[in-house]
């Protein structure tokens, strides 16, 4: 039942298209009339369209300036960024030679206080053992000196002169 009911549609479906073409070929064959006002709608919609037109072609000549415009800026940005970026690479590159420098200058000053450590130690031993020599020496002289008062003293006890002389500089 359904099948049928579908042919059916079908078959109308395609009548009424069949005489629908044949009302249009009739009508594509009939002859229009053209009148004077028709021609001056022609006329009047020929200057619409080139005033549209011109229009057009302005508005798109100001978008196309704007762009351009556009454009150059975006390009002065880019310069001026281009430029703010070599600034920077200049500047970072200055800092890491003021880096480098100080690192060094660092290294040289610890350098410099190593070898001063390092020569005192090498100077003061040697001065070391020479004050050591020159205390011993003294110590030695300092008892030959002591053994001389104690001699001198033994003898004031007979000479007099030698007792007065002592006296005078109390080693008596």
């Amino acid at each position: 039942m359904r099948q049928s009911v579908f042919y059916f549609v079908c078959v109308i479906w395609s009548i009424g298209s069949c005489y629908a073409q044949k009302m249009s070929d009739e009508r594509a064959n009939t002859p229009i009339p053209f009148t004077l006002a028709d021609r001056d709608r022609l006329i009047e919609l020929s200057i619409a369209v080139k005033e549209l037109d011109k229009r057009m072609t302005d508005q798109f000549n100001m978008i196309q300036k704007q762009f351009e415009y556009q454009q150059k800026q975006f390009e002065y940005q880019q310069k001026q960024l281009e430029y703010q970026q070599k600034q920077l690479d200049e500047q970072r590159t200055e800092i890491h030679w003021v880096i480098g420098l100080i690192i060094t200058l660092m290294g040289l000053v610890i350098g410099l206080i190593t070898y001063i450590i390092w020569d005192r130690k090498t100077i003061i031993k040697p001065l070391e053992r020479k004050m050591e020599r020159q205390m011993t020496e003294s110590r030695q002289e300092r008892n030959k000196l002591q053994q001389l008062i104690r001699a001198l003293q033994e003898l004031s006890k007979t000479d007099e002169r030698v007792a007065a002389v002592l006296k005078q500089f109390n080693l008596l």
